[in-house]
């Protein structure tokens, strides 16, 4: 697997290179904005790694404009966020639209960025060419850009909590997400003071599952007392 390592932070480049050489991953860096752009106009990549924020030439561009150029390009290489900040300032539902296939948050765990990086390209690679913005999963198909489901090509409705719980889920088969993630994921930082957000939490799953069938709805699997995950019925 080739990656694109974008961070203007050298001991952050530095770990990650560590972490993805041991996976045998060839792995490319670019401390800038600019040195990002021109690395992924020249050469094509498996997965892009990106910070957040950092400082560059242009008056507030950051992470995010590069995935702009990226989809506008048509380039549609699966691209991570790294970022220190909590997630919901940065809006996952408006970044996942621009292009973002997934956050990692700083300080992070070398297993999971390990997993996050198969999980994005594993799902990439059964629509690596296809032009539109869609999960294929079986016979269940997530178009991004419309935000709509659909099971055996019949389209199913989804409250936009539920969507992005799913796309999440979809996002990172087989990793486990814990309660907490989820909720600071969907509600903001603030709600994991909220005493009833676990159970509001446990009622969207509930709710999708039935939502899914019997094939589906089985993939999402509780780890008690932790959280959840996407794993496919043998």
């Amino acid at each position: 697997m080739k990656i694109l390592l974008i961070d203007d932070e050298k001991t952050i480049v530095e770990d990650l290179k560590k972490i993805l050489h041991k996976m045998k991953w060839k792995v490319e860096t670019a401390m800038s904005y600019e040195e990002g752009i021109k690395s992924i106009l020249a050469h094509k990549y498996d997965v892009i790694i990106c910070d957040h924020h950092f400082p560059c030439s242009r008056e507030n561009e950051q992470g995010l404009d590069i995935i702009k150029m990226m989809r506008r390009n048509k380039i549609n290489t699966p691209v991570i966020i790294l970022t220190g900040c909590d997630i919901t300032q940065i809006k996952p539902w408006d970044a996942f639209n621009i292009g973002v296939d997934d956050f990692i948050r700083k300080p992070y765990h070398p297993e999971e960025i390990i997993a996050r990086v198969k999980a994005v390209a594993r799902r990439s690679f059964p629509t690596k060419h296809n032009s539109t913005n869609i999960i294929n999963h079986g016979d269940l198909s997530i178009d991004l850009d419309k935000k709509k489901l659909s099971i055996k090509g019949k389209e199913v409705y989804l409250s936009s909590t539920r969507y992005l719980i799913l796309t999440k889920l979809l996002k990172n088969i087989g990793v486990f997400i814990s309660y907490d993630d989820l909720i600071r994921y969907l509600w903001g930082e603030d709600a994991l003071n909220d005493k009833k957000a676990n159970n509001k939490l446990r009622v969207h799953i509930s709710h999708l599952r039935k939502i899914l069938g019997s094939k589906f709805g089985k993939c999402i699997k509780t780890v008690q007392g932790r959280g959840f995950l996407w794993e496919d019925e043998l």
